[in-house]
């Protein structure tokens, strides 16, 4: 036993000697010989490739290590951006809908599979969770789809949108009243409180933006997640002990967290995963190889019961603390429900919409793969100029995103570039060999270059998030009894 605990140890110490070889190179060529000795390392300890394949994980073509910094600059945004802003509370608020009608269903589901256990005897939370499998898996994911669809066409309804149009703006002192009547319901499990938004501002530069001469645009709004809770901000915060005081303000009591594995295929990766646990903060193993059996507050899922109090169903801990039940599934329910913000339905065309002076959805085409007929010319300059003019026909901008069933990541597209040209036709045909009926989905890039507003010293142009957590106050947890 000591001989292969030494040479676990020694294997270990070497692997971390490469890493801070390549932490300590200074220059190009110290740096690839860096990297290449740790690669080569890995690869003779553990007889596996050191980069991931492309299609092997939600992290592709990860090498053993990577470069994340945090840059030496400080931005300050005033009042006028905080007012723009406004729009964004009717957005949340609605997006509240989507999770409190995902979670009744699980809740009724789950209600379901324990009366059916309970019949024969105490319940287990072990024997719950895997009972619920095909709930979490099955019709959870099927009723999110749903969910989504509904509040898409309702949002449409409400911001009754024109046909044949590319812009619409509306007041958002016009829809309030039907966004309130609407979407009603916040909440649903503990996590579910947090709603992340990605705002990106187009401008001119700092000083547009000082003067009010900007345009703000929702990228994302992540639903039921602390997005800075992810191990790449919090590592990298100039104050992590922070963090964890806002945590404590959200949350004052202890929270129930479902122990996860380090990295899944799931959308889960060291890099992503969530960082923000306080040693008052259950965890519940639900499999073998996810507890740390060190952690004072580690719970097997074995250990814990599940019974029902005061009409609903609890976890109730060896300790006697009991949590919602729900909170056991808030990983799984946090990934169906994350992106499911999606303002309007999937049709061929849909516009740009803004309320105020935030656009909450970008113009966006989506349109067969079969119908570029430009990809499959063999001769470059003759697929460049045609890519041109079947661009030009449709309306589309310059710059695009892309998202294609074909390819893992979206990405970017200048139809004035024969290099992306090329890259867009490529990824048409591979949707074309997999799928001849496939759909590929174009986005306006906004802002666009030259509306990125944050400039170094030098006068380039740099791509930027402003990046924030709202926390929903008015949903008291039933949380730690």
């Amino acid at each position: 036993m000591v001989s292969i605990s030494r040479r676990a140890l020694a294997a270990l110490d070497r692997l971390e000697e490469g890493r801070a070889a390549v932490a300590a190179a200074h220059d190009v060529d110290a740096l690839v010989g860096a990297l290449t000795g740790l690669e080569r390392d890995f690869t003779e300890l553990t007889d596996t490739a050191a980069v991931r394949e492309k299609s092997a994980s939600t992290a592709p073509c990860r090498a053993l290590v990577y470069h994340d910094s945090r840059r030496s600059a400080t931005a300050r945004l005033g009042p006028d951006v905080l007012e723009a802003l406004r729009p964004l509370r009717l957005l949340m608020d609605s997006a509240g809908w989507l999770t409190s009608r995902l979670a009744d269903v699980v809740r009724t589901e789950t209600r379901a599979v324990y009366e059916r256990l309970a019949a024969e005897g105490a319940v287990d939370l072990a024997a719950l969770w895997f009972a619920c499998l095909p709930v979490l898996h099955g019709t959870a994911r099927a009723t999110a789809g749903e969910l989504q669809e509904e509040f898409a066409a309702t949002w449409q309804r409400i911001l009754a949108i024109p046909p044949n149009t590319r812009r619409v703006t509306v007041r958002s002192a016009d829809i309030e009243a039907a966004v309130r009547e609407e979407f009603t319901g916040s909440g649903g499990w503990t996590a579910a409180r947090y709603l992340s938004p990605d705002i990106m501002i187009a401008a001119d530069g700092a000083e547009a933006v000082a003067r009010g001469d900007f345009t703000l645009v929702l990228g994302e709004l992540h639903l039921a997640a602390n997005t800075l809770g992810a191990s790449l901000f919090t590592h990298q915060h100039p104050d992590a002990d922070e963090l964890l005081r806002l945590t404590d303000r959200d949350h004052p009591g202890p929270r129930l967290l479902p122990l996860i594995p380090k990295e899944h295929r799931a959308r889960l990766s060291a890099r992503v995963r969530h960082t923000l646990i306080r040693p008052r903060d259950y965890q519940v193993a639900l499999t073998d190889f996810t507890a740390d059996p060190a952690r004072p507050r580690a719970v097997r899922s074995a250990d814990a019961v599940v019974e029902e109090r005061d009409g609903d169903l609890v976890v109730r801990l060896p300790d006697d603390a009991r949590f919602p039940v729900a909170d056991v599934f808030s990983h799984v329910l946090t990934t169906l429900s994350m992106d499911l913000f999606r303002l309007l339905p999937p049709e061929g065309h849909t516009p740009r919409v803004t309320v105020d002076r935030l656009v909450v959805a970008r113009e966006t085409w989506r349109l067969p793969a079969s119908e570029a007929g430009f990809a499959d010319d063999k001769d470059e300059a003759r697929r460049f100029v045609r890519a041109r003019r079947w661009r030009a026909r449709l309306g589309l901008p310059r710059y695009v995103f892309v998202v294609s069933p074909a390819e893992s990541r979206p990405f970017y597209v200048d139809f004035d570039s024969p290099v992306y040209v090329t890259i867009l036709a490529k990824a048409l045909r591979r949707l074309a060999r997999r799928d001849p009926g496939g759909t590929v989905t174009f986005t306006e890039m906004l802002p666009s270059p030259e509306q990125t507003w944050l400039h170094d010293d030098e006068g380039r142009r740099y791509t930027s998030e402003l990046r924030f957590v709202a926390f929903d106050t008015e949903t008291m947890p039933t949380g730690h009894r």
